[in-house]
Formats: C-alpha cells, structure tokens, sequence
C-alpha cells in the first residue's frame, strides 16, 4: 500500500496464510481461480484445494454474462463497487493518465472492496451449487470442470519452448513465396489493364474478378461483390465450361489469391504472433486456456491461439518444428483415434459402426463398404474419401447442398442418394440424430455424456435457417461435447497421475483430440506408456478408445 510501514508485511501475510493456501484439503471457493493461482504462485505459494469457480460455474449454468459484476447484478440486482473507483478510469487517450495498481490505493477503500468481493463470491457459490444440483452437473462440475482449473493453471506456467530462429526461417521461406504469388496476380491484373490493382482490397478483387474478367458472380454484400474465402473457392473449383468468359491466363487468379491470403494470414498470426510470444526469461511460451469460451465444452486458447494452427496443409504443419523440447528432453504427444466418431458410435448404438470399430477396421473403408455395396478390399480411394468426408458431415449436420460442396464431381442430387444410402446403412445414426432434434424442441436443450447442457434456442424458430441450424447444432453439441468432456476427463486423470506418482514430466498442451507432455528423454516410453493408458482409461465407451503416443525433439516430431 501506499503506508507500507502501517500494517504487515507482504512476507508476514503469505507466511501466515502458506499453510491454508496449500492445504488441498482447505477448500477454496473463487471468481475466476486460475487468475489467482497464478498470483499466488509469482508471490511463491501453490494455491491448492481448488473446489469451486463460480465463473465456470456460470458458464455451465449458461448464464448470460461471466464477469462477476454482471452476475451480481444479473442473480442479486445489485451494483458492486467497480474496481475503476479504486485505480482510476482506463486510459482513453495518451493525455489521460494511466490506471493505477493496487499497491497504490490506501487500505481503506481497498479492503471494503477485497471483502465485498470474497462476500459476492461466496453468496454466488450459494446461489450455483444448487443449480448445478437440479441441473445434474454437479458431478460434471466436481470431478472434471473444477478439477481442470488446477490443470490448466499448471499447463499455463509451464509453458512450451518454441525456437524463434525456426520462426524466422520458416518467415522468410514463405515471404518469398508470397512475393511469387503477388507477381502472379499483379501479371493478371496488368494484362486485363488494371496495373494499380490491390490484391488485399475486397472492392478492387471484386471489380476485377466479376466486372473486368467476367468470372459469375456468386453473392452480393451491402459494400459489393462478395469475394470471401468460400467465394474464391467456389470460384477456383469451376469447370471451364462455366468459364468460357473468362480469359484463359485468369482463370487461376481466384486460386493464387486464396493462397496468397492463406500465406499471408499464416504469417501475421502465427510465425510473427508466436515469435512475440516468446517470454525472454525462458525461451517458452505461455499460452492461456479458456475452459468457458466454447459451447461445446472444447477448450480455446489465446495469446497465442494454439488450437487454430494449422496442421491440413504441409506448410501449416511445418510451424510444429519450432515447439521443441527442453535441452535434454524430448515431447511425447497422443491423440484420440477418429475419437467424435466413437463417441458417435457409443451413443447411436449403431451396431455396424459398432461392429466396425470392435473389429480394428479402418471404419471409412468400412463406411464406405457398406454405403456402396462392396466388399472391403474392393473400396476404392474416390469411395473411401467421399465416406471420410460424411462420416465427418455427418457429426456436423451435413446437407446434401453442404455434401455436394465438399466432394469435388459430387451434384445436389447425388449428395442426397449418397446421405440417404449412409443412413440406410447406419439406421441407428439417423435414429440418434432425430432423437438429439427432438430433445432440443422438447427440452430446449441437449445433454453431453457427461450431462454438460447446451441450449439450441435456434430449433424452434420460425426461420427455416436458423430452424436448420438448430438441429445441426443439437446433434453437433451432444457429439463434439462429448469427446470434449472425455479428453478434459483424461486430462484431470493424467495430471492427478504426475502428482501422485511424482512422475517426471509435466503436460503443456492440449490442442483438439491431442495432449503433449514434456519429460526427460530416458523416460520417454514409460511416459508415453502413462500418457496412452490414462487417456483410453479416460471413459468406458461400448467400443475400445485407442490413442497413440509418439515422441521426440519437436511438436513436428510428435507426427
């Protein structure tokens, strides 16, 4: 405070608390804990015993707002004082001055604030513990969501290395391949008389693409012709049949500027975002992980956004190579096995799906057996990949407009017979998916195994859109939630693993369907071993759960 000398010292208080705060069986109630256990960590105490996060909490009571003064407001009708009456207003422009940090506010006004805020805490815990209880997710709450807080505050602090050398490496290869690309575009933009041509305007590609070269225009926006990612793709995919007006050197330009913004993008918001992440005092980066951010229940991350790197493309995957392990250790990573699609099997009770993965096959060959009447052996390549792709439809709501879009040759037509020859073949999905439509108009909501709740408001609207958006919504949640509350399970169960047996390894990441654990490389099997036995053990579904370890001195690696 700003009168240090009038009470305790900092070193006096956390000495005279330690014992509780690392007490796992002293438990603790907060408003966004993980915040908290990184304070008390830099202060030098490992908050343990975290019980109950009324901000998680709120998320899973699918409240309208998290922050707590927006629930106060929102469960009590009452104003808490804001946090702005003790430091001050942020900072509107540089004149302004700047907010100030708590060691400068007297005792005074910062205590009323302090006890005011343990109190709304605690009358918000009273409010949503019983809630959760009428709800059924208390033991969704109690042994996986509030568990997982601990986890992710360990995961944060631990951090990852990533080799800023390889980001520069990585930077420059594909800023001359951006170079090439934009030389290529601006070859076409000259050649059709527009040599002041900005690839990077939305206005100028859409008078370019549809005014001046005479590709067929797809949607119009409030601002012009729309010329968005789907656009340029559907654009890039047309016969030349479709594209008898459209000079011959043009015709690629829809695919070189989809190319071009997916180098650009990849630069900009991974290799220089990720090199700007790198803390100098370690080497790693920290990312932060949001457990009440999806409403799937997946888990989001940020600064940076470790969940969106892409890993479809050679060159996105070639980001991994910068993760590296620590000097002397090696990243043993697992994932799930086509794991949305066991979870979809489990709760259709489909029994040839079922069938499929009991008996070890490659279930897209399976699939696809099934879909078109063939033997296995005789699957072809085309059949296998179309079954891939509605296998993953499928879990997504799929149409056969949306089918027909993805499978390149694939007509509306043709789409629809395959969609109703894959449920005819699977009559236990499509019973499943009309159950989780059905529960969504009779509940308003759906359940995850785990009982996680989502509302899908969308299903009774009168708007045949937002209708359809709803019952894709209603069978996506239920299947994607599903996988999310089994790996979070697997995560909670690993991490209380590493603590018991004081295994040497820490985890550091989860991205989708994959965990990654740092340890010594000695030990690398053994923890591998541990990584795959804890997260098939995560749940007992009615087909085996199969993950797959790997390890070695990057992310890259892991692959």
């Amino acid at each position: 405070s700003p009168e240090p000398d009038a009470h305790l010292s900092p070193d006096a208080v956390l000495d005279g608390l330690r014992g509780v705060l690392e007490d796992p069986a002293v438990g603790k109630i907060g408003h966004n804990l993980k915040y908290d256990w990184h304070a008390f960590r830099h202060a030098g105490v490992t908050l343990r015993g975290m019980t109950f996060d009324t901000m998680v909490a709120a998320f899973l009571l699918g409240a309208p707002g998290l922050k707590m003064d927006h629930l106060v407001l929102a469960e009590f009708g009452r104003a808490a004082v804001p946090i702005e009456r003790l430091i001050g207003e942020k900072p509107r422009k540089k004149a302004d001055p700047p907010q100030r940090t708590m060691d400068q506010v007297p005792l005074e006004p910062i205590t009323v604030y302090a006890a005011e805020d343990a109190d709304l805490t605690w009358r918000l815990y009273e409010a949503f513990a019983p809630r959760l209880e009428e709800q059924s997710m208390a033991a969704l709450a109690a042994d996986v969501e509030m568990p997982l807080v601990e986890v992710l505050s360990v995961m944060e602090h631990a951090g990852i290395t990533v080799d800023a050398d390889e980001l520069d490496r990585q930077r420059e290869a594909i800023a001359a391949t951006i170079e090439q690309l934009r030389e290529r575009i601006m070859d076409i933009a000259v050649a059709a008389d527009v040599p002041d041509f900005n690839p990077d305007s939305p206005k100028q590609l859409g008078a370019l693409l549809f005014d001046t070269l005479g590709f067929p225009a797809q949607r119009k926006t409030k601002t012009g012709y729309s010329t968005d990612a789907e656009t340029l793709e559907t654009l890039a995919a047309l016969p030349d049949a479709d594209l008898i007006e459209v000079p011959d050197a043009a015709r690629p330009l829809p695919k070189l500027i989809v190319e071009h913004r997916t180098l650009t993008k990849l630069v900009s918001t991974y290799l220089v975002a990720l090199k700007e992440a790198i803390r100098e005092d370690d080497g790693r980066v920290h990312a932060s992980f949001h457990q009440t951010g999806a409403a799937t229940g997946r888990l989001s991350s940020s600064n940076p956004n470790l969940q969106n790197i892409p890993i479809r493309t050679p060159i996105g995957r070639e980001i991994r190579r910068a993760f590296v392990a620590a000097p002397g250790h090696v990243l043993v990573g697992a994932d799930y096995s086509q794991i949305e699609l066991r979870v979809l099997a489990h709760l259709s009770e489909d029994a040839a799906l079922t069938q499929a993965f009991a008996d070890g096959l490659d279930v897209h060959t399976a699939v696809a057996a099934q879909v078109y009447g063939v033997p296995l052996d005789a699957v072809s390549g085309a059949q296998r990949n179309h079954a891939k792709t509605i296998n993953f439809g499928i879990i997504y709501g799929v149409t056969a407009f949306g089918l027909a879009r993805r499978i390149e040759g694939l007509d509306q037509a043709a789409a629809q017979k395959l969609i109703a020859d894959y449920k005819a073949a699977y009559p236990g999905i499509d019973r499943f998916m009309e159950a989780c439509v059905d529960r969504a108009k009779e509940d308003g909501y759906v359940t995850t195994l785990l009982g996680r709740r989502r509302a899908i408001d969308q299903v009774q609207s009168r708007n045949p859109n937002q209708r359809a958006l709803g019952e894709r919504l209603a069978i996506n949640s239920v299947v994607q939630g599903s996988a999310a509350d089994l790996i979070k399970v697997a995560m909670v169960n690993l991490h209380r693993r590493i603590e018991r047996d004081a295994l040497p390894c820490r985890l550091l990441l989860q991205i989708h369907d994959e965990l990654i654990v740092e340890c010594p490389e000695a030990e690398a099997e053994a923890v591998a071993a541990v990584l795959t036995e804890e997260m098939q053990g995560a749940m007992e579904l009615s087909v085996p759960l199969l993950a797959e370890a790997s390890w070695g001195a990057s992310w890259f690696a892991v692959k």
